[in-house]
């Protein structure tokens, strides 16, 4: 039986590799592109890891069999829910960002 502590640091962990993926990806993808496109290595990594890390907690840590399938599970759920995500963050940040004429 797991400790606490070692699902807050798998948790952690999840959270961590999504994060930086997503982060590294959209630098890499968004290289050269519009300013306006500034934000969404951010948005991409804040959307990846809190994703990330809840479908890793609900689907992994709370189960004890089949880890390897519900790790593979929660990765493709967090490549599938992170897009709208990354989506809403980067449109509410160019909501509030002040505008330049």
């Amino acid at each position: 039986m797991h400790s606490t502590g070692g699902h807050l640091t798998s948790t952690a962990i999840a959270c961590l590799v999504s994060a930086s993926a997503a982060f590294l990806l959209s630098l890499l993808l968004l290289k050269g592109a519009a300013q306006d496109w500034q934000a969404m290595p951010f948005a991409a990594a804040l959307a990846a890891s809190l994703t990330g890390a809840l479908s890793w907690r609900l689907l992994v840590v709370t189960s004890r069999s089949r880890v390897l399938l519900r790790g593979i599970a929660a990765g493709a759920l967090t490549g599938l829910l992170s897009h709208p995500i990354a989506w809403y963050v980067l449109t509410a940040c160019a909501g509030s960002a002040p505008q330049h004429e």
